[in-house]
């Protein structure tokens, strides 16, 4: 509540300040809000228990506050004429715990004249939660039955269950993640305000920057916005250098939100690694030859090179420990396939299943994208039937597959 009314009076008296003195009040502000941020988080990182109760969705609390005061100080927008839409903005509690992090400038505009909402707007509301419970309760759930254990104790395993863990959790944490956006924005569109889409389709990307333009977009958007746009501008007279320090310093603060510890920031300096030699080669290349080949054969091979370079940097976002994601890697590398039991051979039977869902969901998240969805949500015997049988389908998938554990969203604990 503190922070939430002293944000809007500083937002509100950035306007009549002189710019230098303005400069400093944000900057103070800034300070003080990512101050308090660290100081909740910073415990944690050591694995002892804490003085303080962590407040639920601290990260994105306090990135709204933070990007409210830029955008006010930038002039990108006024300074909210109310406190309690400004309260309710900041502590809005479909966005609270999951993301999206909208800015509030759309939050204003998607409240300035509240009305029930529509017919399609609710439909399209329930359509995102039962597409959020199918990512959450089948695939994610079901993939953690099958990824967790190996994470836990790669020692254990055969190197066939390690290469398939390493390779099935970014899929888990997609389905997981992306399913808890999809049950936030849902839930927020049914009370009008449904905030920007946060994923899509992030492992068609041919590249690690598209990856990242693809996947968590609305934290990726505010680091570029905030922090590595006022960086790349500062360094701007040092050329290559510049930029390379500028990417380097926002992959690492991807790594570092996450929570302060050492596999966080190898899997941000991973990230930034990747970036930056593509972002050279780019630079390095002759002027008019910087567009990808479009061959079916460049494209899958580009999107297999990202997904493998992903599925690496993955593996330290998962262990636990720097030791801990190197073990796993050399049990995987050690290939010891006459070791590989029949219970485990069985287990994939089931991931089988569960991935097979998972590309049914990408498969209706291409259709929505192309269209296919709007045309068959038109009128006619034939698209009203297909429409429900999707529907029907979804929730039997749900009721015959579905993990229903009391297991916890992966992104809850960020």
């Amino acid at each position: 509540a503190a922070a939430t009314l002293a944000t809007f009076a500083v937002g509100a008296r950035l306007p009549a300040l002189p710019p230098d003195r303005a400069r400093w009040t944000v900057a103070g502000a800034v300070a003080a809000i990512l101050g308090a941020l660290v100081l909740v988080k910073l415990p944690a990182a050591g694995g002892g228990a804490s003085w303080l109760v962590a407040p639920l969705g601290i990260s994105y609390f306090s990135f709204r506050l933070v990007s409210y005061l830029l955008d006010v100080s930038w002039g990108r927008c006024a300074p909210a004429a109310s406190a309690a839409d400004f309260a309710a903005y900041v502590t809005y509690f479909p966005h609270l715990a999951s993301g999206p992090i909208q800015r509030w400038e759309s939050f204003r505009d998607d409240v300035a004249a509240p009305a029930p909402p529509a017919y399609d707007a609710l439909a399209s509301a329930l359509r995102l939660v039962l597409l959020g419970l199918v990512k959450k309760v089948i695939v994610a759930n079901r993939l953690a039955e099958f990824v967790d254990p190996v994470f836990a104790d790669p020692g254990r395993h055969t190197s066939a269950a390690l290469v398939v863990a390493a390779y099935a959790f970014p899929l888990q944490l997609y389905a997981d993640f992306s399913g808890l956006t999809d049950l936030a924005r849902g839930a927020g569109r049914l009370l009008g305000c449904a905030g920007p889409e946060n994923f899509d389709r992030p492992f068609f990307a041919r590249s690690v920057q598209e990856f990242w333009s693809r996947w968590h977009m609305s934290l990726t958007g505010w680091l570029r916005d905030y922090l590595f746009a006022p960086v790349n501008l500062a360094l701007r007279d040092h050329g290559r250098l510049g930029v390379v320090v500028a990417i380097t310093v926002n992959m690492v603060a991807v790594g570092l939100w996450h929570g302060f510890r050492w596999t966080f920031l190898v899997f941000g300096a991973l990230n930034a690694l990747y970036v930056v030699v593509a972002t050279l080669r780019r630079l390095a290349r002759p002027k008019g030859r910087g567009r990808p080949a479009s061959t079916p054969w460049a494209i899958g091979r580009d999107v297999l090179a990202t997904f493998h370079l992903m599925a690496l940097a993955f593996v330290f976002f998962r262990a636990e420990t720097i030791g801990g994601a190197l073990e796993l890697l050399r049990g995987a590398l050690g290939l010891r396939p006459a070791l590989v039991e029949r219970a485990r051979l069985a287990n994939l039977s089931g991931l089988a299943v569960t991935l097979a869902c998972l590309a049914a969901v990408e498969l209706v998240a291409i259709g929505t994208a192309r269209g296919w969805w709007a045309r068959a949500s038109g009128g006619g015997r034939a698209r009203v039937t297909l429409r429900w049988a999707t529907y029907y389908a979804a929730v039997i998938a749900l009721v015959l597959l579905g993990s229903w554990g009391s297991r916890a969203f992966i992104y809850a604990q960020f």
